[in-house]
């Protein structure tokens, strides 16, 4: 006895297509993550972005130290002024503001927290400096180097 084929099978599939869409989207994920360590690369080298931000590659191959300090500048002295001296709360934004400098290097400007560190002050401090002190790994020379920022501020 034959077997009659049912119209269901006689039908042809049609093959399954990745929607044109999805890859273009797939493409762009690829570009852009074989396209980042340059990005990266630039931040880290030239911004002084911590490479263990931003999703760097780099990030476990280099050491980052990030220290800041205040100097009283009036009369064209240079004494030391101590965080211990400041109100908590400008504490505790400046140890906010070291770690994201840490993080963001020069894209985070260094003039908001020095100008309220000079309005807590007494009135005697006329003008401040305010210095950066970024330690890292020198690849031309494989030793740790530290570079100083300084930035000035006075009072109006």
């Amino acid at each position: 006895m034959k077997r009659k084929r049912s119209k269901a099978r006689s039908k042809k599939v049609p093959e399954a297509r990745p929607a044109r869409g999805l890859i273009r989207i797939y493409g762009v994920l690829l570009l852009a993550l074989g396209l980042w360590p340059i990005g990266q690369w630039y931040l880290a080298t030239y911004q002084d972005v911590s490479p263990w931000k931003l999703y760097g590659f780099a990030m476990y191959c280099t050491p980052h130290d990030v220290r800041i300090g205040f100097y009283d500048t009036t009369a064209g002295g240079r004494r030391p002024i101590s965080f211990r001296g400041l109100p908590r709360e400008l504490q505790q934004e400046l140890i906010v503001y070291r770690r994201m400098r840490k993080g963001l290097g020069n894209l985070l400007s260094p003039e908001e927290i020095a100008g309220k560190v000079l309005a807590a002050l007494p009135p005697r401090v006329r003008s401040l400096s305010f210095e950066i002190q970024v330690t890292r790994l020198e690849p031309s020379s494989n030793q740790l180097e530290p570079t100083t920022s300084t930035y000035r501020t006075e009072r109006e």
